[in-house]
């Protein structure tokens, strides 16, 4: 049995800190997510290849779930080869049949271009022009012939963005557009209209998404929608969020001297909002900082602490991490040419290996997609940041606690205006890998760990009949609430119930609780029907190791034990 310690103790004797309720409330309703993904950077063409694509894609798709899947618009010569992204665009739709595809330009066909070249290593890097005006209608015939290209392959675009970065100019492809146009650049707003105005014919035009700037330093979307007046000719935001704020403390993209959060809210709140990039281009991590070692550095920490910061105060409707597969330090999936197995490094054996970043995203993407709405979460104890969400018929939800400090902290789900909830928790730290540790029962103190994710992923709902279980006498110390069905001892330790370290129990209306000594159901040490609140006084405190639940009107138990361990790329 474990005492409960008063605060002060607890912060003396543990290292850790006692915070009080997270104040959930479904029915204070905010944004409505589009989706939650990540883009394939340059690499397509080496996932059709790869000799274990099959995990491979559980990995990257059915672990983390994702909704939105960015590709780039390649088709600048209008014969090029996107079989590649079609096969990787359907094993994505054959994991997640919901999810969303992006495409994005990086720059137009170079013939229509007035430096006639991909990359802005020669000026002036924006369209050309042709009896003194800009080629806008060729441009936007080129994204209509683009789209019905992709719809033809079997991608079918949801969202397109017309120019990644157009207000940055790259020695790689790219283009600029600025707010308004003058001798040598073309102006966004014009262009914007002439690829909406294109799109008109098609049976099912994308959404575009606009402008999608560099970052939201320096007023670079406020700068760009002073001139976008005919919001009819997009859907939604675009920007990313380089340079934007210091990616060690993401509460300074909140506030910074050149960005703020708030400010750029009030410009973007009249439609979606779409962080549609980004990443640590100064990642620390190197190759050996894959799931298979412990991971300290803070990268995939900081990505879901500014996810929660984004969802909550810019009412973000999407969001798009950069390079999910790459071969550079800032990448999820870490991928080596399949071709020449000889540069595979000695722990990446299949020709892969997932940085804790994917996880960190997977906290959100796995358990929020499309339709669902952002509610209200308040914690008391604001060390914790924390972003709540309910599905669309409102009887799921969803809540990512992510705690940044260097100590462990114990707070209460309290969701009112609700039956009594519960469900998973899920983790990723730096020894986890978006990993199922335990469950939660609204009420019920929980404790996240140090610099980790957890997300409470369940039902709105009454739970499920079953029985919850507690470390200490009068139901103090919530270990789990499982429902009908037979627990070994790996099944009752993967959900957060140490070995005998159960000390009392609630058991609903009609259940019938086996406990027994030993693993495998040996030694019975009692069925108990009714409400234990002391297992002292019955001879049996801390020593239950495995245990059965059932309906009271049935003899018949749930003979299936735990099976094979599965891979977390799984799902």
């Amino acid at each position: 049995m474990r005492i409960r310690l008063t605060f002060a103790l607890l912060a003396t004797f543990c290292g850790n800190i006692f915070g009080a309720a997270v104040a959930i409330v479904p029915t204070a309703k905010h944004q409505t997510i589009e989706g939650i993904g990540a883009a394939m950077a340059m690499c397509e063409g080496w996932l059709p290849g790869e000799p274990y694509h099959d995990e491979l894609y559980d990995t990257l798709f059915k672990a983390t779930g994702i909704s939105i899947l960015r590709i780039g618009n390649w088709l600048q010569d209008t014969a090029g080869d996107i079989s590649a992204d079609s096969m990787i665009v359907a094993e994505y739709r054959k994991r997640n049949p919901f999810g969303k595809v992006l495409v994005s330009s990086w720059t137009p066909p170079n013939y229509l271009k007035a430096n006639n070249n991909s990359s802005g290593s020669a000026s002036p890097n924006s369209l050309k022009k042709v009896n003194g005006k800009f080629v806008y209608d060729q441009f936007g015939k080129w994204w209509q012939a683009s789209v019905r290209r992709y719809n033809k392959s079997g991608i079918t675009p949801d969202y397109i963005t017309i120019q990644n970065e157009v207000n940055w100019n790259t020695d790689y492809a790219s283009a600029l557009f600025n707010p308004t146009e003058n001798d040598t650049i073309a102006a966004y707003p014009q262009a914007l209209k002439a690829v909406h105005d294109s799109m008109a014919s098609l049976p099912k035009p994308p959404r575009i998404l606009g402008p999608e700037v560099l970052g939201t330093a320096y007023n670079g979307v406020e700068n760009y929608a002073k001139t976008m007046t005919d919001t009819s000719a997009f859907y939604g935001w675009a920007f990313h969020l380089y340079g934007s704020g210091n990616y060690d403390y993401p509460p300074s993209f909140l506030s910074n001297n050149t960005a703020s959060f708030s400010g750029l809210y009030k410009t973007i709140s009249n439609k979606p909002r779409f962080m549609t990039e980004y990443c640590n281009l100064n990642s620390p991590e190197r190759d050996a900082m894959s799931l298979a070692n412990p991971d300290t550095t803070k990268d995939w920490l900081n990505l879901a602490w500014l996810m929660q910061e984004a969802f909550t105060q810019i009412n973000l409707t999407g969001w798009v991490f950069w390079d999910m597969v790459w071969q550079n330090n800032s990448n999820m999936v870490a991928i080596f040419a399949s071709w020449d197995k000889s540069v595979w490094p000695s722990n990446s054996p299949h020709g892969f290996f997932v940085r804790r970043t994917l996880p960190a995203l997977g906290q959100y993407s796995r358990f929020v997609r499309g339709g669902w709405v952002r509610i209200d979460a308040t914690p008391m104890d604001t060390t914790l940041k924390v972003s709540a969400f309910v599905s669309p018929n409102n009887d799921s939800i969803s809540v990512v606690v992510v705690n940044p400090s260097a100590n462990s902290v114990i707070f209460n789900p309290m969701i009112v205006q609700s039956a009594v909830p519960g469900g998973f928790v899920w983790t990723t730290s730096s020894t986890q890998s978006l990993q199922r540790t335990g469950t939660w029962l609204a009420g019920q103190d929980l404790t996240v760990a140090a610099r980790s994710v957890i997300t409470l992923n369940g039902s709105l709902s009454a739970a499920a009949a079953g029985a919850s279980f507690y470390r200490n006498f009068n139901y103090d110390g919530f270990a789990a609430r499982l429902p009908e069905g037979s627990y070994t001892r790996a099944d009752i330790t993967s959900l957060g119930v140490q070995d005998n370290d159960i000390s009392s129990m609630k058991i609903d209306s009609g259940m019938s609780v086996d406990l027994f000594n030993d693993d495998n159901f040996q030694t019975l040490l009692g069925t108990y029907t009714v409400d234990q609140t002391n297992f002292g006084t019955l001879g049996i405190n801390d020593k239950v190791t495995s245990l059965r639940i059932s309906k009271m009107s049935t003899a018949v138990r749930d003979p299936n034990k735990a099976g094979a361990r599965v891979r977390w790329s799984d799902g």
